[in-house]
């Protein structure tokens, strides 16, 4: 447990440094990753908490970077800094799930 908040941490201290939450586009991506990732670990592995963890930010991670591979083919404007929006709100709707609010 003491590694996850770690690692929870230096996710947090990454995007407030970098600037990653203060564009409306960014905090699109992190809203509907942490939606997609909190909703995804709510469906399966009920039992399992790091199984029901990976899951959820498996899904959000996927959808993420299916999106920005959709915008790189020009139906949109890739930014590598979307997937990082992306990939810390799957950590964070997948930890509070499985970590806060199920188990």
């Amino acid at each position: 447990m003491i590694k996850i908040i770690l690692i929870v941490s230096v996710i947090y201290s990454y995007a407030f440094s970098s600037n990653l939450l203060y564009e409306k586009d960014k905090q699109l991506h992190y809203a509907s990753s942490f939606a997609i990732a909190y909703y995804a670990s709510s469906c399966l592995y009920k039992d399992d908490k790091f199984k029901s963890f990976l899951f959820g930010i498996g899904a959000s991670v996927i959808i993420g970077w299916a999106k920005e591979y959709v915008d790189g083919k020009g139906y949109g404007t890739k930014d590598i800094e979307d997937i990082d929006a992306d990939m810390f709100g799957a950590l964070s709707g997948a930890f509070c799930y499985t970590y806060i609010y199920k188990f």
